[in-house]
């Protein structure tokens, strides 16, 4: 593909519609006043980076991890005092494991039984205050699985700065807030995983804790079938660390394939190393026999060939042989395994055992885990949790199929006591204790040969005592050199004259795969030592075709194998049938193994066929040529041929020779002709992919280099004709893959959480550790999807419209390791197959993405904001409307720019969350703020100084009222009465309790008079008050109260003087406190606001008699202008008085 055409096509943007991830709906909302907390529990690989969910598994919150060990109760967690379960929940079908957390004040209450069943009680009580973080642990899961209470996890090269530390397989929560929902994967058991609380004092630990948001329990393990003659995948750890010992290797690897030899056994070979086959090696070989000495010899030559050339990867030992660079990937040495594995119902590609034998942790998972020689993800290239749980999943998918696991540790990086946790993990509960290798499902050794010896006990344990029979065809003109593998099963018979003697599952056929059968001997316990007993053995050849195949006695051998070195074994040829029946001697505890030769008729040219698979990749970073086995996980195609001596198809492992054709051109066509087809999947999870060219087919070994050209279309109706010897042919899969990412944006509550609030970031996807430098991104508004590059790693960043300034009080989730593995990114994101939206969180919580090959990935950055609300009640009655209040921040800010927020009472205002602030009413004159409590889910906090977690909601309660008392006052002849000197004023105060049921004290009335003694006189004896003290201080009476709860009574009299003409009597009401009564009455009778005050003017003096002359005209107009001055004057004072007692 050329660079134009590669930016056109990355270039690309895609305006299709695109399902959104799934929220928390499907989890469902938590009940009011309640957390929830969920996590996903699963079992075995489905796909590259699915795990099946497990249902019925029982988990249980304690506030501090619960005791458990590896040794006892399948290694589930059991509650005691110490310990309290609190909550419990079991996993349904999809896996999802669902608490609900009651979030309450107060001291945790624990609401779960504490012995088994587990289950949730109805305690009204329960429940753990806001901020609790709670430890999830495993109690029970259903009938054949455990659980790993520990894991050891450290870096490739462990120092005393950064050591192996076993860790226990638990998880803390993040602080629980109620109403909100923390989803696994998203929220928790996240990669990074949660900092505990207090820190963990262990280096790297929200490293170690590393998942991928499923927590995976271990299958029990699979009984290993009782016979002789087992199919066994030899899956062998390559990694850089095994540089040194793989002399050791070799040796302990043959001792295992000796020790099979003879046996009806085959034996398949995966390395393993950052992927599977391991970088530098050869293709992973399926199932071969290791019957004989020349087959267990070829087998061998794939690692020890001593023939190879030099420096190459078929001689391990060969010290020319650079070994490669790999780390070590647990995951890929089974999911490979897994692959080839055949159909238990058909037997012979079936592997019965898996022998996995590492030398190390795992430190990488995943298919094709590196970009640029290091890890895409880049918290990976250590033991975490993650390599853990995903090399788990694939070896419980081989235990799925029916197939035991042996885990083999060798040598220091795996042979510590913690160690074992881990090869526990992928095997079974049973230690090899040194004499238990029939049931041990994992054994650590120091080195390499007490690995080789166990191995061979285990074939020992297995075979002895046993006879095992091999059949193989010489071909016409040929010797037992040339011999080769029937195609058909032969019937062989196994009796014994000895009553001491007894031999099951006989008759029996030999298996395709290896040619061979294994009769089990039993033995009196009574017999005595160095008993041997006589066994018969005879062939059928009584039925086409094996009546045509000469019989070959002669060539019959027997050897004894149970030292480790072949000890012949006398033949003795039967007396009535010496062509097809003879017997042996076999001791107690002794394996024999017989060869049983026949001649090929002159008619038979024997002939095999073996089909070879390549895959032709085509992306936006160009073609890529694959053989089967290292084309991208989700392509997968299975071959089928017809024969030999049958025109119906059967399953065939690519690149396994087939035998038992005819080349010779008389033969029946079915034997001498063999027709090829193959059936291709595509995952669903590979949902960009598809097959652009029906497949193709050539003559031939796979050839990378060869043009499209030299290809046919596969038609399965072609008979191909045969040639003596091996017939091989090349199938290819043309199939072309895009990759794309969708950007979208999560507001989880408040104002913002509306889709307008949502287009209010800007999302991107930037790639720029990449190579090729023209590598583009995304970049958007929420929704927004373009073509990727598959492989390459994007940083994700989010940037607000800070025109909308509450998009700052939304803090985007971060969990992301310090310091930032990707500084171009903006906090945590929920990155997911959209095909599997419950798949693979690529590296996602780091702040990047990889998407792989033909998927479509959606990444979610999800923010959340704080919430305060102030409820308002006013005494004793009022607006609550009419109230503002500030949330100050308290330095130093968090984020730029902040403002000072202005709200009123009843309103949801937006905080950010972790900033510290205060919280203040502004001045409403008249009202008094008696008390403001706040809290946030029953947990009060002082106003003054606080915080609020990340999603919470604080509530606030603001009581003002207007004082608890008033006082007024009023006066006969009424305020604005008009009197005259000699007349009486009487004064009346009222002193009031506002509130219903208070009770003031200290309470100071004052009458000021000097408006009014300085025309008036005060009356002697005239004051009284029905409470209190009422005294003459100066010109003012002082009227002082205690305990005033209702209402109270002050009067008094005055004289208006003699010749106090044209004056006016200025009374005024001053409190000590209290609430003035222009605010009462303003609120209660509008009427009534001059409350505080009374004024009396007097008269005129009378007119005086007339005398003199007549007035001059002036005079009425001068009178006129001192009446307007006299008027001004007036008001003018009264302005001042009402100024100053204002």
């Amino acid at each position: 593909m050329s660079l134009a055409c590669a930016l056109a096509l990355v270039a690309a943007i895609v305006s299709a519609p695109v399902a959104a991830p799934p929220s928390r709906a499907v989890i469902g909302a938590p009940d009011p006043g309640a957390a929830i907390l969920h996590v996903r529990v699963a079992d075995y690989r489905t796909a590259g980076s699915v795990i099946a969910p497990l249902a019925g598994v029982t988990l249980g919150l304690f506030v501090d991890e619960p005791s458990a060990t590896i040794d006892s109760n399948s290694g589930f967690a059991v509650p005691d005092a110490a310990h309290p379960l609190f909550f419990t929940c079991v996993s349904d079908a999809d896996g999802d494991c669902v608490f609900q957390v009651p979030i309450r004040a107060g001291s945790a209450v624990a609401g779960a039984d504490q012995v088994a069943p587990f289950a949730n009680n109805t305690d009204p009580s329960r429940g753990v205050p806001q901020g609790t973080r709670l430890y999830v642990a495993s109690l029970a899961a259903p009938a054949g699985y455990f659980a790993n209470p520990f894991w050891q996890t450290g870096p490739l090269s462990p120092s005393t700065a950064d050591p192996l530390i076993e860790l226990r397989h638990v998880w803390q929560s993040p602080p629980l807030v109620a109403d909100r929902s923390y989803i696994s994967g998203t929220d928790w058991i996240t990669d990074p995983g949660l900092q505990t609380a207090p820190a963990h004092a262990n280096p790297n630990y929200t490293r170690r804790i590393a998942s991928s948001g499923v927590v995976v329990f271990s299958r029990a393990n699979v009984a290993l079938p009782d016979r002789c003659g087992l199919n066994i995948a030899l899956v062998v750890d390559v990694s850089s660390s095994v540089n040194g010992s793989q002399g050791q290797l070799v040796t302990a690897m043959n001792q295992f394939v000796d020790a099979l030899r003879g046996t009806p056994s085959q034996i398949a070979l995966v390395t393993f190393g950052t992927d599977s086959p391991g970088n530098g090696f050869g293709s992973n070989t399926p199932l071969m026999s290791v019957a004989t000495t020349a087959e267990a010899r070829a087998f061998r030559n794939l690692y020890d060939d001593d023939a190879a050339p030099p420096g190459s990867n078929r001689d391990w030992n060969d010290p020319t042989f650079s070994w490669p660079t790999n780390y070590t990937n647990w995951d890929r040495g089974f999911a490979a395994t897994a692959a080839m594995n055949g159909d238990a119902a058909t037997g012979d590609t079936h592997l019965d055992m898996v022998v996995f034998l590492t030398d190390g942790n795992p430190t990488v998972y995943g298919a094709n885990p590196l970009t640029g020689g290091t890890p895409t993800d880049r918290s990976s290239g250590y033991t975490r949790f993650r390599e853990l749980s995903n090399g788990l999943a694939s070896a419980n998918l081989v235990k799925l199929q029916d197939t035991r696991v042996l885990a083999v540790g060798v040598g220091a990086g795996i042979n510590s006591p913690q160690a074992r946790d881990n090869l526990r993990t992928v095997s079974g509960e049973v230690r090899f204790d040194g004499a238990n290798i029939g049931v041990a499902d994992y054994l650590q050794t120091v080195n390499y040969a007490e690995a080789g010896a166990a191995l061979r006990n285990l074939v020992l344990d297995a075979c002895a005592p046993s006879l095992s029979v091999i059949k193989r065809i010489v071909p016409d003109g040929g010797t037992v050199a040339d011999a080769y593998l029937p195609g058909e099963a032969w019937t062989f018979d196994a009796t014994t004259p000895d009553p001491e003697v007894d031999i099951d599952g006989t008759p029996a056929d030999t298996s395709h795969g290896s040619g061979g059968v294994s009769f089990p001997i039993a033995f009196d316990p009574a017999a005595p030592p160095g008993f041997t007993g006589q066994i018969r053995v005879e062939e059928g050849v009584g039925s086409l075709p094996q009546s045509a195949y000469t019989p070959l006695p002669a060539e019959t051998a027997c050897v004894e194998r149970s030292t480790g070195v072949d000890v012949p074994v006398d033949v003795v040829p039967d007396p009535a049938e010496p062509d097809t029946a003879f017997s042996v001697q076999i001791g107690l505890q002794q394996m024999v193994t017989c060869t049983v030769f026949n001649q090929a008729p002159p008619t038979v040219q024997p002939a095999s066929v073996a089909v070879h698979k390549l895959w032709r990749i085509v992306s936006a970073i160009g073609v890529e040529m694959a053989p089967d086995g290292r084309q991208p996980f989700g392509l997968s195609a299975t071959a089928a041929l017809t024969g030999p001596g049958t025109g119906q198809f059967t399953p065939e492992q690519w690149s396994v020779e087939r035998t038992g054709y005819n080349a010779n051109p008389a033969a029946p066509i079915a034997s001498r002709t063999v027709s090829i087809d193959e059936t291709t999947t595509i995952d669903p999870l590979l949902p960009l992919c598809e097959l652009t060219e029906d497949p193709l087919i050539r003559a031939g070994a796979p050839d990378p280099d060869v043009g499209l050209d030299e290809y046919d279309p596969l038609d399965p109706t072609t008979a191909h004709p045969l040639s003596p010897g091996l017939n091989e042919w090349t199938i290819l899969n043309e199939v072309t893959c895009t990759s794309q990412l969708t950007l979208r944006k999560d507001v989880t509550n408040g104002p913002l959480d509306t889709p307008e609030g949502e287009d209010l970031w800007g999302l991107v996807a930037d790639s720029p550790f990449n190579d090729p430098p023209w590598n583009v991104g995304v970049s958007g508004t929420t929704g927004v999807t373009a073509e990727v590059i598959p492989g390459a790693l994007y940083q994700l960043a989010e940037t607000p419209d800070l025109s909308e300034h509450f998009t700052q009080h939304y803090l985007q989730h971060d969990i992301r390791t310090q310091p930032l593995l990707y500084p171009q990114s903006s906090g945590s994101w929920n990155c997911r197959p959209q095909s599997d939206p419950i798949g693979d969180p690529s590296v996602g919580a780091e702040g990047a993405v990889i998407v792989p090959l033909g998927q479509h990935y959606e990444c979610t950055a999800q923010n959340t904001t704080a919430l305060l609300t102030v409820a308002k009640t006013v005494l004793p009655s009022g607006d609550p409307l009419a109230f503002t209040f500030r949330a100050q921040f308290i330095p130093p800010p968090i984020i730029p720019d902040p403002l000072v927020h202005d709200f009123q009472a009843g309103a949801a205002q937006s905080l950010v969350p972790g900033q510290r602030y205060q919280l203040t009413e502004l001045d409403s004159p008249g009202y008094e703020l008696v008390s403001m409590t706040c809290e946030s889910a029953g947990e009060p906090f002082d106003p003054a100084d606080f915080t609020l977690l990340f999603g919470a909601e604080a509530h606030c309660a603001a009581v003002n009222r207007y004082g608890d008392w008033t006082a007024s006052k009023s006066s006969d002849p009424p305020d604005g009465t008009e009197v005259a000197p000699g007349d009486t004023i009487e004064y009346e105060v009222i002193a009031s309790q506002i509130l219903t049921g208070g009770e003031s004290d200290g309470v100071v009335v004052t009458e000021d008079l000097a408006g009014v003694l300085d025309d008036a006189t005060l009356v002697a004896g005239s004051i009284s008050a029905s409470a209190g003290t009422a005294v003459v201080v100066g010109t003012s009476i002082v009227w002082t109260l205690d305990g005033l709860t209702s209402r109270e009574v002050l009067r008094f009299r005055v004289t208006v003087d003699p010749g106090a003409w044209n004056a006016t009597l200025d009374n005024v009401l001053l409190r000590n406190g209290g609430v003035a009564c222009e605010t009462v009455a303003a609120q209660l009778d509008p009427s009534d606001a001059d409350c505080d005050e009374t004024h009396h003017p007097t008269a005129a003096p009378p007119d005086l008699p007339a005398t003199g002359s007549a007035l001059s005209p002036l005079v009425p107009v001068i009178g006129l202008l001192m009446v307007l001055v006299g008027v001004a004057v007036v008001a003018s004072v009264a302005l001042i008085r009402r100024t100053r007692r204002g």
